[in-house]
Order: structure tokens, then C-alpha cells, then sequence
């Protein structure tokens, strides 16, 4: 996109559109891809000296977009996760089914605002962390007994 300058890593310098009223596939193009790049904790990002794209409040929470294509959402009850824009091409409606007509590709989605779709996929996200952490907590309290 023309409306974009990046530095030599891909990164965003300047951006000349309002990203308030793009489409999550117009948003997903501006940023770089992460692709081979480990995702990093949510300290590390906090650290890392990454400019911030955007901060939106949410119902539950605060997303915030980094210009390096990652994004950090953090809710209200203290909960946080980080992933990257560019790997939000599927969403699984249902993570416990097998059935394929509970995953929704891009092409669902890719219309929808971005600032939706990147909640939804974070929100999702924090709940699978919460089920894995529960079990583990399960886990380690029978190994006690």
C-alpha cells in the first residue's frame, strides 16, 4: 500500500490512512508479516521498543496493536495474551469440535472492523489460557496428594 513508509525490517514508520475505518483484511495488509519470528510474552513486547499503532478500549478489555505486526489484549480481570495480525486467518468457533464448519477462514471475516476481529481472536485465546491453566493447577494438585 502506497499510504505506508517502512524502515529496512518492514516495520511501519508512517502511516497515512485512518485506520479506524479499515476492514480487518485492509489492516492485516498494512502491517508486517511475523512469519518464522516466536511470538513474544507479554513482557518482552512491553519492552521491546516497538511503536504502538493503536490502543482501543473494548468492552472487556485494552487491545493494543504494535507497529511490528503484534498485538497485546489485556482484559479487566488482569488476564493478557499476544499474538500476531498476520496469524489471525482462521477463527475456530468451537476449539473443542471436529467439525470443519465450526472454523471460519478469512474469507468470513476479512470485511468484518478490524478492532472485532482481532478482540474475538485474543478473547478466545485468553479463555483457552485459562482452561489450559486450570489444568495444569488440576494436575498439580493431585501430584501432591
Amino acid at each position: 500500500m502506497n499510504d505506508v513508509t517502512r524502515n529496512n525490517t518492514g516495520g511501519i514508520t508512517e502511516l497515512s490512512v485512518d485506520i479506524s475505518t479499515l476492514t480487518f483484511r485492509q489492516f492485516k495488509a498494512l502491517l508486517p508479516e511475523t512469519e518464522g519470528q516466536k511470538l513474544p510474552t507479554v513482557k518482552a513486547l512491553r519492552e521491546l521498543d516497538t511503536q504502538v499503532l493503536a490502543i482501543v478500549d473494548t468492552k472487556d478489555g485494552v487491545l493494543t496493536v504494535f507497529r511490528n505486526g503484534f498485538f497485546m489484549y489485556e482484559t479487566k480481570s488482569g488476564h493478557a495474551t499476544v499474538y500476531a495480525v498476520d496469524r489471525c486467518s482462521n477463527i475456530a468457533l468451537n476449539p473443542m469440535s471436529d467439525d470443519p464448519t465450526s472454523v471460519l477462514d478469512e474469507t468470513s471475516f476479512g470485511d468484518c472492523p478490524w478492532p472485532k476481529v482481532l478482540e474475538f481472536v485474543a478473547s478466545e485465546r485468553v479463555a483457552g489460557n485459562i482452561v489450559r491453566d486450570a489444568r495444569r493447577q488440576e494436575v498439580l494438585s493431585l501430584d501432591v496428594v
